[in-house]
């Protein structure tokens, strides 16, 4: 008599081998949320970093002010709220460091996800002006948050008198 031989998973093997692949994920999601939140943000402070180097490359260019304001819409500069609304990139052609109509935009951004911050000090507090120069009018600091404000995992972009900026990991306070 031939003894026939199944294929196949028993239900013991089936049941084991999805403890195995729940256990696998349980530690597997939380650290694969921690990357994706690290992402943002490191995404967002390159978008600034991005933003700050074009403004100054344009400044340059141009030989003209080129300010980077906060900007709900991307058309027009706000002085009120925060920098999570979004930002505006323009030529101030007057000098005035006032958006008017007829300044051309170089670009925008749009507002950032819920619970992210981005704040600063008295000297950005509504906008940086790059002059022809490539300089910056004043010195200051942008601080991103992540939505567990922790300092560990904030950044900071930092733009000296010249205008350069540059990264720095952690920050002194969240919002």
């Amino acid at each position: 008599m031939k003894i026939k031989r199944t294929r196949g998973f028993s239900l013991l093997e089936l049941l084991v081998s999805l403890a195995v692949l729940a256990i696998i994920t349980g530690i597997a999601v939380p650290s694969m949320s921690e990357i994706i939140r690290n992402n943002r943000i490191d995404a967002i402070n390159q978008s600034l970093f991005t933003t700050i180097v074009a403004a100054r490359s344009e400044a340059v260019s141009r030989n003209q002010n080129v300010v980077v304001c906060k900007s709900p819409n991307g058309i027009f500069c706000a002085t009120t709220n925060s920098w999570e609304q979004g930002w505006l990139t323009y030529v101030d052609v007057a000098g005035d460091g006032v958006k008017d109509i007829t300044d051309p935009i170089i670009n925008s951004y749009s507002s950032l996800d819920a619970n992210y911050t981005l704040r600063t000090g008295t000297a950005f507090e509504n906008r940086v002006t790059i002059l022809p120069s490539g300089a910056v009018s004043e010195v200051g600091t942008f601080r991103l948050c992540g939505p567990d404000a922790s300092l560990e995992e904030g950044k900071s972009l930092i733009l000296n008198i010249t205008g350069r900026p540059r990264y720095s990991d952690g920050v002194s306070e969240c919002p």
